[in-house]
């Protein structure tokens, strides 16, 4: 069912597979997981690893430890997933997200510059488009996380399209993780906000500013890492989602 893996994070590895495997329905809620051995094995990690990936799992709702039965899944694994667990789980990777937005930065700031620069109108007309739905979906609040996580991704791929370098659009869209993507979007107001700063990247380009650009690009996405870095002081016990300022 599993498949192995290389690099680091490994921990935040196993619980994205075990999430996607959710998502593709191949694992149901009530089915109980591998032993810790097993996933060791199908994952080529330690099982310290899978044992701290079911804890995050755990946290999050998605597993439930029965002593001497096994781990199985809770009614919570499924499409919905709600903020609570995402935000279990960015709270479980903070540093790593944190690391990935700071490489984002660099990345996409640039590719808002060379976008402002050579951009066409049928670009303009894609990022004016996709911004908009944004801003419509965030006020419907319909669809979840998901929607709103696929938008970004296909706004920020199409700045890396428009800023018309091959390596450019090969690092941006995978510059960050899907997951990472779509658990920033259940702290309150986010949604909103990052629709309203990807109009003001878009506006941007489509005067050919690259200087505004990528102030804005780069203001967009500090936005992001200044509320991730408050994560874990401005939560409460309850779980309560943390609200953007602004």
């Amino acid at each position: 069912m599993f498949k192995p893996f290389k690099g680091v994070r490994k921990a935040e590895h196993v619980v994205d597979h075990i999430l996607a495997a959710i998502r593709r329905g191949e694992l149901e809620p009530g089915a109980r997981l591998p032993d810790e051995n097993a996933m060791a094995a199908e994952f080529t990690v330690s099982r310290n690893c899978v044992r701290e990936a079911l804890r995050i799992l755990e946290t999050m709702g998605v597993v439930e430890v029965r002593h001497g039965r096994g781990c199985f899944l809770t009614g919570s694994g499924d499409q919905s997933q709600p903020p609570r667990m995402w935000l279990s789980w960015l709270r479980a990777f903070q540093t790593e997200v944190l690391e990935l937005l700071e490489v984002r930065e660099a990345v996409e700031v640039k590719a808002a510059q060379l976008a402002a620069r050579f951009a066409e109108p049928a670009d303009i007309e894609e990022l004016e488009a996709l911004a908009d739905r944004m801003v419509e979906q965030a006020k419907k609040n319909e669809g979840g996380t998901e929607t709103m996580a696929q938008l970004d991704r296909d706004f920020h791929t199409a700045v890396a399209k428009a800023s018309r370098n091959s390596f450019l659009l090969k690092l941006a869209p995978s510059s960050w993780g899907a997951d990472d993507r779509q658990a920033t979007f259940v702290m309150e107001g986010r949604g909103l906000l990052s629709a309203r700063q990807h109009q003001e990247v878009c506006a941007a380009i489509a005067t050919h500013d690259p200087e505004a650009a990528g102030q804005a690009m780069s203001r967009h996405i500090n936005d992001v890492i200044q509320q991730v870095r408050a994560l874990k002081d401005r939560s409460q016990p309850d779980g309560t989602v943390p609200k953007v300022e602004g």
